[in-house]
């Protein structure tokens, strides 16, 4: 998904905080599932989702910090 308008401090797509944890737990639990195993692939899957999702946000707010200062 793109987002249409650029991210400010008070308008996050994500949750900064909530989304690191995520990525945490599905390393856990992507490394207790084994790495042959179809669940840690699925889950390997997810977390690269929201680290894309955290880049991006985190650009964002990159930005909008030039911008504003």
């Amino acid at each position: 998904m793109i987002a249409k308008y650029p991210s400010t401090p008070e308008c996050r797509y994500i949750d900064v905080a909530q989304a690191r944890r995520a990525l945490g737990v599905l390393t856990e639990l992507a490394r207790e599932a084994g790495p042959d195993s179809t669940l840690a692939l699925i889950l390997q899957l997810a977390r690269c989702e929201i680290a894309s999702l955290l880049e991006s946000e985190e650009a964002a707010a990159r930005t909008a910090t030039r911008v504003a200062a």
